[in-house]
């Protein structure tokens, strides 16, 4: 077979001020381990940029089918967020804390689960404590409030995009001498991603973690997921771009 080469922009990922568009060079922008490997058997390349980065896929013009690594069904791109500006979080909102997950996660996953062509990925104009998540390994525990007349009983877990087989309940400890008790969930047999956590009780809180052993392992601030379930040639021709936007104090 005869090669002629040439790299076409699948999508781009760039971080921004809100209002001013302002360009903020502030979080390196990388591939997890997973991700690098899935884009060297879809024979894709990511360039690294002044505030974000981008993914490009390969074409032989020569070849009957021009595409390789041809994309035919769902795929996940997964991309860390580092802060290179340690006070970037003094200066951009949003306050993360203990009680809102103390990470940033965005996708490009509307509300019923269909990919985004283009745009915003965060969940307003900009990164808000809506967008907060906590990042764990895939065995955690978890303090659960014990204390009232009637005490949760369980914890109810969920993946965001389902899974082949549901998780279990994980029952809660009973305690008459503490308010609050410490629940191991271990989610070794499943897949990594994001997981929602509540007890049984009606008005009970709802959690949102990131469970990726890799991931949990390093300092980031945040997780990119970009989804992806056509063709590469279905992109535009300068690609699909998306923007992540922070809004100054």
């Amino acid at each position: 077979m005869s090669f002629m080469i040439d790299y076409q922009p699948l999508f781009f990922v760039g971080i921004e001020e809100q209002n001013s568009g302002k360009v903020l060079p502030d979080m390196s922008f990388q591939p997890t381990a997973t991700c690098r490997q899935l884009l060297a058997d879809r024979h894709m390349v990511f360039k690294s940029r002044e505030n974000g980065g981008q993914i490009f896929y390969q074409r032989n013009l020569l070849a009957q089918d021009p595409i390789l690594g041809r994309i035919s069904k769902r795929i996940n791109f997964c991309f860390t967020l580092s802060l290179k500006r340690r006070n970037f979080l003094d200066l951009y909102k949003p306050d993360l804390s203990g009680e809102t997950g103390q990470h940033l996660y965005f996708d490009n996953l509307t509300g019923s689960g269909n990919i985004q062509t283009d745009g915003s990925l965060t969940t307003g104009g900009a990164a808000q404590s809506s967008d907060a998540i906590r990042i764990q390994p895939s065995v955690f525990i978890e303090r659960v409030d014990v204390s009232g007349d009637s005490p949760p009983t369980v914890l109810r877990i969920k993946r965001k995009l389902g899974s082949p087989s549901p998780v279990p309940d994980v029952p809660i400890e009973s305690s008459a001498t503490t308010r609050q008790v410490l629940t191991k969930i271990d989610l070794t047999s499943f897949p990594s991603g994001v997981y929602t956590v509540t007890t049984n009780q009606s008005e009970a809180k709802t959690r949102r973690f990131y469970i990726d052993d890799e991931i949990a392992k390093q300092r980031v601030v945040g997780i990119v997921d970009i989804f992806w379930e056509d063709s590469q040639e279905t992109a535009p021709a300068e690609g699909v771009p998306y923007v992540l936007r922070f809004e100054k104090r």
